[in-house]
């Protein structure tokens, strides 16, 4: 997880495009024109993790299979 913040702080295009969605990932609002903060980088970078996770546990049609059944229980 350290090394995926050091990854995420460094400066750079390909950085800043995953600062970007880590960001975006953790739900949180940033101000215009500011860099992403700390505990949204690392909030985002494990909603991320998590993520990768499932998607190395379930298949994607499993994944849709259980994502119709709670959002259409009956």
């Amino acid at each position: 997880m350290c090394a995926g913040m050091a990854a995420a702080r460094a400066e750079g295009d390909d950085n800043a495009a995953a600062r970007q969605l880590i960001c975006r990932l953790s739900g949180r609002q940033q101000k215009r024109g500011r860099k992403e903060s700390a505990p949204a980088l690392l909030a985002g970078l494990s909603i991320l993790l998590n993520t990768l996770t499932l998607l190395a546990d379930y298949t994607p049609e499993e994944l849709a299979h259980l994502a119709m059944v709670v959002f259409n229980p009956l």
